[in-house]
């Protein structure tokens, strides 16, 4: 009897066969994120990429940070365009706070963000009779920028979709609910806009589901990324309004673990129902240089555009009260499309999934002999693999630089998905896999080799059930399939058949692994640079693992061309990878300091080497080093050169107050700046400060060493800042006034993003 434990190699003609049939699906699986090119024309009730893309321009000519001129005018624009629609809006000009407190040991650090935002809200109106007890719908988004970034994915293109979706909704049946608009202001520094419009807006109170959207690439399908109370109910309303719904519930549980990548935000604090939607393709890396409008994909505006009218009149005319569900499972398949279940079918998957394996085990034991222990090694084994090529990954990265010397994070990097690098590795990791499972055959047997993968697996998805049960389907289908087939070569029939129909069986027990598993490789190539190519070993160890059995026919002289085209790959990306072609591509760091208590004033510039445009401000200078005179000691050297003063103003700081009272030291200072700065920085120093008051409202009532306050947008207003302080101390207060660009005296920066740069000038008050 021909047994599974007794597999031949096959011929290399079934080989590059199998192989081409792989590949193939692989790559069908990779099509289905792929967007057509938008439509030159449509209805006057669809959506159309060409109508919003004037505004995107419009919006994404400068940087626009909260408070500044270039933020002004992106409002004014929208104002005007809002106006021009008919639709009912207003501006909620309040006060907003972020707090973030980070716990040092006995060294606590305060970092406050107070500011004014401007937010713009606009209403459609329901025609439902009883809509004014209805929950409304809340679709939201920010027009503001980093002061660094132009902000045309990250924000423009959201405002300008929002803007051709009130548009279009005009033109078709009006929602039955209230449809809300919400363009905050301040999302960068601290999602201060919205966090005013949930604290202090009336409409807020009505909102019954949130549907928020943001980029965070330049190309790419929106994505969900996110949801809040359940996405059920939400997402089969998602994918069966959506022209073109594409995504997959692991990527919520990317976002929620990776540390400021589309995080969750105040809005989620209405306590409703809610999507964060996204695209994540061609990410516009950690500074935004790639955030311009020339590289937004015009098919990524229609897609975004169109799922978002979509939901708009889906959701706009649904029963939104008590919409919360349960959580759902969904991910994308090639011809079927999106494909969805009940986050509670999870568990009846992975028992299925353990109990299929017994059976498997069972006859394993039975008809081959295997020896359960020798299973249990080979988990281990594979434990050991995986861990192998994930810290293969890494070394190669770390300790062959000249694989990737010319390597451009701002040019292809930072989850530009560098497909020459992920090809390279993966290549180079199914070769080192095939050669440790050959080896390991010889040791303990194909069923314990094959069976001990599977049984780590099996592990990996009980634990996924339990934490995320989102991710379990790239797990559960995959080792389901994988352990049918194989168990079916136990069969008495499978004695029979011949080499070839052997193959197709584990063939089509590797096809979830390969269809579900290839898309994972690609979202992990997406979001995390190539420097992080252990987790793509990883993923493509699970992979392998569930498709041992067909590894096993690879005839071994098969691993020695696939080492050499890894090899030829890695050394060959450097040339390969796409240059970037684009004008603006970078912010200018250039800042124009001006110090009160030094009476002096600086060009500063980080540490790095000087081009043509900055050599004459620094050539003469004897390299970086750290302004101490101004930022006290322990901070990072610059370059530094004299500047002549110009008439930027001095900040307006006059010392007020300065008692003991209960054991604590209270000063007081008030603040203005002349200069209309966008924003104040006030630092601490020298003390502890125990508590902090502005205007007379308590933002910070504990004990930090580290201490520091963001203010946005007060103008020229005067603002009291009263400090709790230790006594016996001695309290340094810096006041530092942050307005973006540079003042005339610097020249423009050819080549770079306009109106970036810095123009400071700083304080200091002393409390002995």
């Amino acid at each position: 009897m021909h047994l599974p434990h007794r597999l031949e190699p096959a011929s290399l003609a079934t080989v590059a066969a199998v192989t081409l049939i792989l590949a193939a699906l692989a790559w069908l699986s990779l099509q289905t994120t792929r967007l057509p090119a938008p439509p030159a024309s449509a209805a006057p009730d669809a959506f159309l990429a060409a109508r919003a893309r004037p505004d995107l321009l419009q919006l994404a000519r400068a940087p626009r940070p909260i408070a500044s001129a270039a933020n002004a005018q992106a409002r004014a624009h929208i104002l005007t365009r809002l106006a021009a629609l008919g639709v009912e809006h207003e501006v909620q000009s309040a006060s907003a706070q972020k707090t973030t407190f980070i716990s040092l040991g006995l060294n606590h650090k305060y970092d406050v963000a107070v500011g004014i935002s401007n937010n713009l809200v606009a209403r459609i109106k329901g025609t439902a009779i009883d809509r004014g007890r209805r929950p409304a719908l809340l679709i939201a988004s920010h027009y503001d920028s980093a002061p660094d970034m132009l902000g045309a994915s990250d924000g423009a293109a959201a405002v300008a979709a929002m803007l051709e979706t009130i548009r279009a909704l005009g033109q078709g049946a009006a929602p039955e609910n209230d449809v809300i608009f919400l363009f905050a202001d301040g999302e960068k520094v601290g999602s201060l806009g919205a966090r005013a419009f949930v604290a202090q807006h009336p409409w807020a109170r009505k909102v019954g589901l949130v549907l928020q959207f943001d980029g965070a690439g330049n190309r790419g399908p929106m994505l969900i990324v996110g949801s809040r109370g359940g996405d059920g109910i939400l997402v089969r309303g998602w994918a069966a309004s959506a022209p073109r719904p594409l995504g997959t519930s692991v990527l919520p549980l990317f976002a929620a673990i990776t540390p400021g990548l589309l995080e969750a935000g105040p809005l989620d604090q209405l306590g409703m129902a809610g999507l964060r939607l996204s695209n994540i393709e061609d990410a516009i890396g950690t500074d935004g240089g790639l955030d311009i409008a020339e590289r937004a994909d015009q098919r990524t505006l229609q897609h975004s555009g169109e799922t978002m009218l979509a939901l708009a009149r889906h959701f706009g005319s649904a029963p939104l009260r008590n919409i919360a569900s349960e959580d759902s499972i969904h991910f994308d398949l090639p011809v079927l499309g999106q494909v969805g279940y009940a986050g509670e079918l999870a568990w009846l998957l992975t028992l299925l999934t353990g109990f299929v394996f017994l059976v498997v085990c069972g006859l394993a034991v039975r008809r081959s002999g295997m020896a359960l222990r020798m299973m249990g090694a080979g988990a281990l084994c594979y434990v050991v693999i995986a861990i192998a090529m994930a810290t293969a990954a890494i070394t190669l990265w770390q300790e062959f630089p000249g694989m990737h010397a010319s390597y451009q994070p701002l040019a292809s990097g930072a989850g530009a998905r560098d497909s020459w690098y992920v090809l390279a590795y993966m290549t180079l990791g199914i070769a080192v896999f095939i050669e440790a499972q050959r080896r390991l055959h010889k040791i303990i047997g194909l069923p314990a080799t094959v069976l001990g993968a599977m049984l780590t697996l099996l592990l990996l998805l009980l634990v996924t059930t339990a934490l995320a049960p989102g991710a379990s389907y790239l797990l559960a289908w995959p080792l389901l399939a994988a352990l049918l087939a194989y168990g079916a070569l136990y069969q008495p029939r499978a004695a029979t058949l011949g080499r070839l129909p052997r193959m197709l069986i584990l063939l089509a027990g590797a096809a979830p692994a390969v269809l579900l598993l290839t898309p994972l490789i690609a979202l992990l190539a997406t979001l995390y640079t190539p420097q992080r190519s252990a987790l793509l070993m990883l993923a493509l160890t699970a992979l392998l693992g569930m498709s041992g059995a067909l590894m096993a026919n690879v005839r071994r002289r098969v691993v020695a061309p696939l080492l050499v085209l890894a090899c030829a790959g890695a050394l060959s990306t450097t040339s390969a990878l796409p240059q970037y072609d684009g004008a603006l591509a970078r912010a200018n760091r250039m800042v124009y300091l001006k110090d009160s208590d030094s009476w002096k004033a600086w060009w500063l510039l980080p540490d790095g080497p000087l081009d043509d445009w900055s050599r004459p401000y620094f050539g003469n200078t004897g390299g970086p080093r750290a302004l101490r005179e101004v930022f006290g000691r322990g901070q990072e050297e610059r370059w530094v050169a004299p500047a002549e003063r110009n008439a930027i103003a001095f900040p307006d700081v006059v010392a007020l107050k300065d008692e003991e009272r209960g054991g604590r030291r209270r000063i007081a200072l008030s603040v203005r700046s002349k200069n209309s700065a966008p924003t104040i920085q006030i630092r601490v120093t020298g003390t502890y400060t125990l508590a902090a008051r502005l205007n007379g409202r308590l933002i910070t009532n504990q004990r930090s060493r580290l201490w520091s306050m963001s203010l946005h947008g007060s103008g020229d207003r005067t603002n009291l800042l009263e400090l709790d302080v230790e006594p016996d101390s001695i309290a340094r207060v810096h006041i530092e006034e942050r307005i973006p660009g540079l003042r005339p005296g610097a020249l423009a920066r050819p080549g770079y993003k306009p109106h970036t740069g810095m123009t400071l000038a700083s304080d200091m008050l002393v409390f002995y």
